[in-house]
């Protein structure tokens, strides 16, 4: 539970999630009023206990794609894979650099026995990679920071795409 606190501690106060990058500053919408890392710290246990309970079966997993699907696929497995995003322009540096890598994972995603969640843009290159098997959901979201003199936040187009419809209800047994 400390490692758990330290860590939900040190990404509230780092940028966007990011640890390299402190944030002590006050925001008017936060749970602590008026100052986010106190509002992290003062309701710390209430926030990560919830998600102690639900996360207890779960494993979280770090490598190529290729290798930590075919370790853990079953028909009990939810993959959850966040690729970086064709076209993006950030440098990844170890994975997915390239068109190949994607249609590879599009490709193994077809032979899966578990389950999975891909998010991407929500682009009609992206529908064409994964086809039409599969079910989309899309979602919205923004990015950056609004600031005088500059364009603010941008609106996204994302989209869920899985194997299994999301909107059907399933035991945690199923």
């Amino acid at each position: 539970m400390a490692r758990a606190a330290r860590l939900y501690y040190l990404l509230n106060a780092g940028w966007g999630g990011e640890l390299r990058y402190p944030r002590f500053q006050t925001a008017i919408r936060d749970a602590g009023g008026g100052n986010r890392l106190l509002g992290a710290i003062k309701h710390i246990e209430r926030r990560i206990l919830p998600v102690h309970e639900r996360l207890r079966n779960v494993a979280i997993k770090q490598g190529p794609a290729s290798e930590v699907i075919a370790a853990h696929d079953s028909p009990k497995t939810l993959f959850y894979l966040d690729p970086p995003y064709p076209g993006n322009g950030v440098n990844y540096r170890l994975n997915m650099r390239d068109q190949e890598a994607h249609e590879q994972l599009a490709q193994q995603l077809t032979t899966l026995k578990g389950r999975f969640i891909v998010s991407s843009y929500d682009r009609p290159e992206i529908r064409e990679l994964y086809g039409k098997q599969w079910h989309y959901t899309p979602i919205g979201n923004v990015s950056g920071m609004a600031a005088s003199g500059r364009q603010g936040r941008v609106p996204n187009r994302e989209v869920l795409i899985t194997n299994f419809d999301p909107h059907l209800t399933v035991s945690a047994g199923a």
